[in-house]
């Protein structure tokens, strides 16, 4: 009736507490609002996903299982500041990568253009830029100013 380890058994307490972890993760797994009932132990990191770490240290988990997306308000609640933190942060760096890949998209797209301009335009010629020539006078080196 119930699960009873013999005395006469030795018990490995480490093997004892990651099988505890990863029933209570399976569990959570199943149905999330268990796990806010009952406090379940500190869960270590799951063997269904993958860690990465960012140059600043943090640690990002993408976990396998559909829950986590499910839903992010009562999530959300539940989590502490620095677990909130390191989703804004993740969040940023997505925006932040997104922004750079377009900007990227923008500079290849400004520089097909040239070439375009430059292969297929009669009056364009090589040179300087307006800009190169506005003041007249050329950068000078340490050595041509002070001997």
């Amino acid at each position: 009736q119930y699960l009873r380890i013999d005395i006469s058994k030795e018990v490995n307490v480490v093997h004892m507490a990651a099988s505890l972890t990863e029933l209570s993760n399976a569990l959570e797994m199943v149905d999330p609002t268990a796990a806010t009932a009952k406090k379940a132990p500190p869960s270590r990191a799951s063997s269904f996903g993958e860690e990465k770490k960012t140059p600043e240290g943090i640690i990002i988990r993408n976990t396998l299982s559909s829950v986590s997306s499910s839903s992010s308000s009562s999530v959300t609640s539940s989590m502490s500041e620095k677990q909130k933190a390191r989703i804004l942060l993740d969040k940023k760096r997505q925006r932040e990568a997104e922004e750079a890949k377009e900007a990227r998209m923008k500079t290849s797209a400004l520089i097909k253009q040239d070439k375009y301009v430059r292969e297929n335009d009669d009056n364009w010629k090589s040179g300087q830029s307006a800009a190169c020539v506005k003041s007249g006078d050329k950068i000078s080196t340490f050595r041509e100013k002070y001997g």
